[in-house]
């Protein structure tokens, strides 16, 4: 067999003698083999009688013998006509080729196929060489054995990926068919790790990261078959190295709220690397960096972190890293109730509690305003759950009005919470006022037993006792009146006080501040609220509003007004000064005159119709003749004054002149709650002559 061409020789075993006889056929070879693919070309001879020598051949035919069964597969006419005996092999009548050629009595028949195939070429071959009148076959079988390269490889890796994590086992599977069985040989990266006939499979432990070449080759005696291979790459798991807590190599920590906190952990390990923070039973990421930041730390935040990195899917068995923060908390402390209590001298312990929520536990100092000492019976704090609430119980033993107070602490805060008691006294009434602003005025609300009396005022009750009810140190609040205020409501209430307390009225500013401005449905104008008492409009005053048309002319009938004040004014100034020139001399010589001056002059008004006692201050100054007999506006004395009720007569000796003065008051009470106060001043002849002496 050479180049895929094989040929049969058929040895002769003897040659026949020239006499009548049958034809031999020399003998062949019982099997020939060829490759799948290439070209086979099947040889036999055959030596004629004496008879048959000077005979011409007509045709050969090439039968596939099976078992006692035969076949035409071709026949090959001396003409040159081929002829396809079996139809499945009609499409290959190119591929199929003889030659026949005689010298003397031997005649060498060749028959050859181009493009071997396996499956229908593999079989038992006769040969017949034909004449006239008869024809003889070859009396064996010639069997021809198709060997096929390796062929089919297949190289599996499991578990099948792309991308393996270090430390990872795999089992390489590697096989292929071929006649005869091929022999498998793996290479890693280069290097023969098994070798094994019709199949090989090793499991290979990854353990040095990068990326691997795996190599499966075949080969048999027909030849050496495909080459496969495979790529992998080999990650790095990534690790979670050392972890820091603003700036702390540590896991655990404590922190306090409001604070920034930032926790950091190194990665190593293949890229790309990912990191994810995951809190404790929570599935969605908070970051996906390498820091988790919180700019001001909250409560809810404390709990446990866990970060995790990956590289891909590959390694998702990387260990993560669990840390653990805590934050520290303490609110202002809230006063269950009041913080302040009045106490009776019969009763005089008094009980504070105080909502503490804060963690860790707090600590406590409670003690008395400006001592040393404590008046404390007892304090004690319990824990309220659920969170980190405290109760704080504190129970003191009061003898006047005292200020207290409990410094409240842990590891985060220190907070101050105050108390303050009052010793119960007699009740005293504090009068207050105020105005609503989304109330217009009725003259039905000067009439106590009007319905619109009678409903404003259960409103304004109800309204007062939401602020005062649970006070303490205010026993009772009644309405006083309503007054009309440019044509708003104005409100005269009166609350019954049984303590020292500084502004009782201030607590109605407070709940209406802290509803926006509406308590009870009632719109105050909290700078209205005050102590003291409304009056009622005077007589001629006007108590409506004014329209805007009334104000614009009252705007440009001031304008005018002040003009002509300021032209009058410059002229009585230039009319004054030219006549004081010329009265200096008459005014010296008048002064020898002795006269009396009467003065007429008002009392400042009180603040409230309360005060019983009207108090005026009396400046007076140098009178002269020229003035006696004459009325004027008395400026107020500093150096003389005296309290007066009703209507008195008294006598000031220490003006600043000296001398004598006698005076007499007159003191007058108005509807509106305001004093008037008049008098008349007279100033003894001797103090005149010394004045005019001067």
């Amino acid at each position: 067999m050479e180049h895929g061409v094989i040929f049969f020789q058929v040895l002769l075993l003897g040659l026949f003698s020239q006499s009548e006889g049958p034809k031999h056929w020399r003998s062949a070879k019982a099997e020939v083999t060829a490759i799948q693919g290439e070209s086979a070309t099947l040889a036999w001879s055959i030596n004629l009688t004496d008879s048959d020598v000077n005979k011409t051949w007509t045709y050969v035919k090439i039968i596939h013998a099976k078992g006692p069964y035969t076949e035409e597969l071709v026949t090959f006419e001396k003409t040159g006509k081929k002829t396809i005996e079996n139809p499945s092999y009609s499409s290959r009548i190119s591929d199929m080729t003889f030659n026949v050629s005689q010298s003397g009595s031997a005649v060498n028949i060749r028959f050859t196929m181009t493009n071997l195939v396996r499956a229908t070429d593999m079989k038992s071959y006769k040969a017949m060489l034909g004449f006239n009148s008869d024809a003889s076959t070859y009396p064996d079988v010639t069997i021809l054995t198709i060997l096929v390269k390796p062929h089919s490889n297949e190289l599996k890796i499991k578990p099948e990926k792309n991308t393996y994590c270090l430390g990872d086992k795999v089992i390489v599977t590697c096989k292929a068919d071929g006649i005869p069985p091929p022999q498998i040989s793996l290479f890693l990266n280069g290097k023969l790790i098994q070798s094994e006939n019709t199949s090989v499979a090793v499991t290979l432990s990854l353990n040095v990261k990068g990326e691997k070449n795996l190599d499966c080759v075949t080969n048999n005696t027909a030849g050496i078959g495909q080459t496969s291979n495979v790529k992998l790459v080999v990650k790095e798991p990534p690790k979670i190295g050392l972890c820091r807590i603003n700036d702390e190599e540590v896991t655990t920590k404590s922190v306090i709220e409001g604070t920034k906190v930032i926790i950091t952990c190194e990665v190593a390990g293949s890229e790309p690397l990912g990191i994810a923070w995951y809190k404790q039973n929570v599935q969605t990421p908070l970051s996906g960096s390498k820091t988790l930041t919180f700019d001001s730390i909250h409560r809810r935040d404390s709990g446990q972190y866990r970060v995790k990195a990956y590289n891909g899917r590959e390694c998702e068995h990387t260990a993560p890293k669990i840390l653990h923060v805590t934050v520290m908390y303490l609110d202002e402390p809230q006063v269950l109730g009041k913080k302040y209590k009045v106490f009776s001298p019969s009763n005089p312990k008094v009980h504070f509690k105080v909502n503490v929520d804060g963690y860790p536990r707090p600590n406590f100092t409670c003690r008395r305003e400006g001592g040393s000492g404590s008046s404390f019976t007892n304090v004690s704090i319990a824990h309220q759950v659920p969170g980190s609430k405290w109760i704080l119980s504190v129970y003191i033993f009061a003898t006047a009005d005292e200020k207290y107070y409990c410094d409240v602490r842990n590891d985060a805060f220190n907070r101050l919470i105050k108390f303050k008691v009052y010793k119960q006294g007699p009740p005293k009434k504090i009068n207050g006022t105020f105005i609503l602003t989304n109330a217009s005025w009725s003259e039905n609300l000067k009439n106590p037993s009007s319905g619109a009396y009678f409903k404003l005022n259960t409103k304004i009750n109800q309204t007062l006792e939401l602020v005062y009810a649970n006070e303490e140190f205010v026993t009772a609040w009644r309405i006083l009146s309503f007054v009309n205020r440019k044509g708003s409501v104005g409100v005269n209430f009166q609350l019954d006080v049984i303590a020292n307390v500084t502004d009782p009225i201030i607590l109605l500013k407070h709940a209406v501040d802290k509803n926006g401005g509406k308590l009870n449905g009632l719109s105050i104008d909290r700078n209205s609220i005050k102590t003291g008492y409304l009056s009622p409009p005077k007589d001629g005053e006007t108590a409506g509003k004014a329209t805007e048309s009334d104000n614009k002319t009252g705007m440009y009938v001031g304008i005018a007004v002040g003009i002509f004040v300021l032209l009058v004014l410059s002229l009585a100034t230039l009319w004054f000064y030219s006549k004081r020139r010329g009265e200096r001399v008459s005014d010296r010589r008048s002064n020898e005159s002795t006269g009396m001056e009467m003065i007429r002059f008002y009392g400042e008004s009180l603040a409230s119709p309360q005060d019983n006692a009207a108090e005026s201050l009396l400046d007076i100054s140098t009178p002269t003749p020229a003035a006696a007999g004459k009325e004027r506006k008395a400026p107020h004395c500093k150096t003389c004054h005296e309290p007066m009720k009703g209507h008195k007569k008294g006598k000031c000796s220490n003006s600043p002149q000296g001398g004598n003065v006698t005076f007499e008051r007159t003191i007058e009470k108005c509807s509106d709650g305001t004093t008037t106060t008049t008098g008349r001043v007279t100033f003894l002849p001797d103090m005149l002559e010394r004045n005019g002496n001067q």
